[in-house]
């Protein structure tokens, strides 16, 4: 997760798919849509909300709690495509996360 939040966070919000190190590209992509497999960033979030839950580290949920906020909109508008985030946001709810991102 260190690797995750050092060398793939955008400091907008969410996780790049390359590192910062990656050689230069044109366009860095940061997908939040799912296709076959949930996004990456809908994955960063359910992970780091377990890491939380089993680590007690404050932060981790901090940082879920950000990016579900970043692709909040996006989760209203396009639902659909945005599954694997809403799932995260249903879960982190039920568990008793708060008011919704």
């Amino acid at each position: 997760m260190e690797v995750l939040l050092g060398e793939y966070r955008d400091a907008a919000g969410g996780f790049f798919h390359t590192a910062a190190e990656h050689e230069p590209l044109l366009v860095r992509p940061k997908l939040p849509w799912d296709s076959q497999i949930p996004s990456g960033n809908a994955v960063a979030v359910r992970v780091l909300l377990r890491l939380a839950a089993l680590t007690g580290e404050e932060r981790y949920r901090q940082e879920a709690e950000a990016l579900l906020r970043v692709f909040s909109g996006l989760m209203d508008q396009s639902p659909s495509s945005t599954a694997g985030l809403a799932l995260a946001l249903q879960e982190h709810l039920e568990a008793g996360g708060g008011k919704p991102a």
